[in-house]
C-alpha cells in the first residue's frame, strides 16, 4: 500500500535524524538530509502530476487537473452575465437558448464513435449518469474551442477535463451544430429571394442612390491550412499570388449582417468565381427578381445570364472612379466586414486549419453558424449596426422635413 504525504514527510524526517547521529561529520549529514529531502520532493511532484492511477477500471484525478465543479468553467457559471459573454462572447439568454437547440442530439450521441474496432452505439441512460460533462458544458467547450485560439490542452483544464475528453466533446459539439443549426432560422445559410425581402433588403441600401436596388453583397475569404501529406492535395490548395496553403470561401452578405449563401471549404487554387460557379451561388443569383442585383468585387462574373443581376467594382487602383464606383465601393465594403466578422468572432479560422477535410468542414460550418446565430440573438454585427445607423439618419431626416412643413 503507498504511503501518505503525512507518512512519506515522517520517513524523511527520520531519515535524517537518524543521518545526523550516524555520520562523523556535518557535511555528511546536510548531505543525507537533502537526500532525503529531494526524495519527497520527487514523489510529491509525482503525485501532483495527472499521472493515471487505474483503480477498478477508471483512472483517478491528479491534483493538477481540477474536477469539473471546480474547473473556471463552473466559477463563470455561478458568476454573473458579463463573465459568461465574455468567456463564450454569448449573452446568457443566447447561450441558454443555443444549448436547448443541441441538448437533444448531444444526450444521444456517445463521445467516442468507436471503441477500437467496435462501433458506439447510442448511450443508455445508465452510461449518461456516468458522464461528467452534461450537454450545457459540451456546448461551452465547443464555442470556447471556436472562438479562441488556444491549444486544446490548455482549454481542457478550463473544464476540468483531460485532453482526450475534451477533444471528443468539441467533435460532438461542432456535429450537433452542423445537424441543428442548419436547419434553425436563427443560424441557418438560407437566402429569402422573395420579393417582400429584396424590398426589406434595398430599403437598407437606399441611401446609395447611383448604385440602387442591391440587396446583397459578396466576397471570398482565404483561411490558411495545414500542409498535406498528398502532394496533389497540397498542390490544389497552393495559392501562387499568396505563396501558401489555403483554403477558400465565398459569402454573400445581406444587409442585416447574416450569411445568406456561402461556398465552404474549397481549395485554394480555385478563383472566386470559379467557386461561386460550382456551388450554384450564380444560380441563386440568377433567381433574384428584377431588378434587384448584388454587389461583388472585379473577381466575379457580370456577363450572359448574370447581366443586371451583378454590379461590380471595375475601375483600376490609381484611376480615378466615378460618384456610382465610389458609393459602389462604399456599399461592397460590408462584404469585407462579413469576413472580418467571422474571423473576429470565430478566432480559431485565424489559424491554420486540419488537413482532414471532414473536420475542416465541420469547423467552418459550425463557425459560420455561430457567427449567423450570434448575429441574430445579440444584434452585434457590424454591417447590422452600420445599416441600423443609416436608417436612424433617414427616419430623422424624415422626421425632421415633416415637422419643418
Amino acid at each position: 500500500m503507498p504511503l501518505t504525504q503525512k507518512q512519506r514527510k515522517a520517513a524523511a524526517t527520520a531519515a535524517a535524524a537518524a543521518a545526523t547521529y550516524t555520520c562523523t561529520s556535518f557535511a555528511a549529514a546536510a548531505s543525507a538530509v537533502s537526500i532525503a529531502t529531494a526524495a519527497v520532493a520527487a514523489d510529491d511532484d509525482l503525485v501532483n502530476r495527472n499521472v493515471p492511477h487505474k483503480k477498478g477500471g477508471r483512472y483517478l484525478r491528479g491534483s493538477a487537473l481540477p474536477d469539473p465543479e471546480d474547473a473556471p468553467w463552473a466559477l463563470v457559471l455561478k458568476g454573473d452575465e458579463r463573465e459568461l459573454f465574455e468567456f463564450l462572447s454569448l449573452p446568457n439568454d443566447s447561450f441558454n437558448s443555443l444549448v436547448s437547440l443541441l441538448s437533444e442530439y448531444i444526450a444521444s450521441r456517445p463521445l467516442r464513435v468507436t471503441s477500437g474496432e467496435h462501433k458506439i452505439g447510442r448511450p443508455r441512460p445508465s452510461d449518461m449518469s456516468h458522464r461528467k460533462f452534461n450537454p450545457k458544458d459540451i456546448v461551452a467547450m465547443t464555442l470556447k474551442f471556436i472562438t479562441t485560439t488556444s491549444e486544446v490542452k490548455d482549454l481542457a483544464l478550463l473544464f476540468g477535463a483531460c485532453q482526450s475528453t475534451y477533444s471528443n466533446a468539441i467533435c460532438l459539439g461542432m456535429k450537433a451544430m452542423v445537424v441543428k443549426m442548419s436547419d434553425d432560422e436563427r443560424s441557418r445559410v438560407y437566402w429569402d429571394r422573395s420579393t417582400f425581402n429584396m424590398q426589406r433588403c434595398a430599403q437598407r441600401t437606399s441611401d446609395f442612390d447611383l448604385v440602387p436596388n442591391v440587396v446583397a453583397m459578396g466576397d471570398g475569404i482565404k483561411t490558411r491550412s495545414k500542409n498535406d501529406e498528398d502532394a496533389v492535395k497540397q498542390n490544389a490548395d497552393y495559392t501562387g499570388w499568396k505563396e501558401d496553403v489555403f483554403r477558400d470561401c465565398v459569402f454573400i452578405t445581406d444587409p442585416f449582417g447574416k450569411i445568406v449563401d456561402a461556398a465552404v471549404n474549397y481549395p485554394g487554387s480555385f478563383h472566386d468565381s470559379k467557386k461561386a460557379l460550382w456551388s450554384k451561388i450564380y444560380d441563386h443569383i440568377k433567381e433574384v427578381p428584377h431588378p434587384y442585383r448584388i454587389a461583388v468585387d472585379s473577381a466575379f462574373s457580370a456577363t450572359g445570364d448574370l447581366r443586371g443581376k451583378v454590379v461590380k467594382t471595375k475601375y483600376k487602383f490609381g484611376e480615378e472612379s466615378s460618384p456610382a464606383g465610389r458609393q459602389l465601393t462604399h456599399l461592397r465594403q460590408p462584404a469585407e466586414w462579413a469576413n472580418h466578422t467571422l474571423t473576429g468572432v470565430c478566432r480559431r479560422l485565424l489559424l491554420e486549419l486540419p488537413t482532414d477535410n471532414v473536420t475542416r468542414g465541420y469547423l467552418l460550418w459550425s463557425s459560420i453558424y455561430v457567427t449567423n446565430w450570434r448575429t441574430n440573438t445579440t444584434n452585434r454585427n457590424q454591417i447590422k449596426t452600420y445599416f441600423d445607423y443609416l436608417d436612424q439618419c433617414r427616419a430623422a431626416e424624415a422626421g425632421a422635413e415633416e415637422g419643418g412643413t
